[in-house]
């Protein structure tokens, strides 16, 4: 009950973040692997390891969410660390910025 809690709470989070990244990047045919980049860089920072790499090591399919396989502490990080990056992309920060900012508060 209380994963689904965590998971619900993360939702919102997550949406903001996949807006402020449709909002505040550049229009690219590449737009795409941006969601991928920044997802991954939250998950590292939160888990140590990428999405793919959650999903192999929890037993997961390949096509699921992620998310559905963080423990309760690793989604509030997670939730976190999204709520940063959609600031900074708000505030005008590249990609680099922001793995530099987010790496050096490393949460695990």
């Amino acid at each position: 009950m209380q994963r689904q809690v965590d998971r619900a709470r993360l939702i919102p989070v997550r949406r903001v973040m996949t807006d402020a990244i449709r909002d505040c990047l550049p229009e690219s045919p590449h737009k795409s692997m941006y969601y991928k980049h920044y997802n991954d860089l939250v998950y590292k920072a939160a888990t140590g390891k990428t999405a793919v790499q959650l999903r192999k090591e929890r037993g997961a399919p390949r096509d699921s969410n992620a998310t559905a396989y963080l423990t309760g502490s690793e989604m509030e990080q997670v939730q976190k660390l999204s709520g940063w990056v959609s600031s900074l992309l708000e505030m005008g920060f590249d990609y680099g910025q922001i793995k530099t900012m987010i790496s050096k508060r490393r949460v695990a």
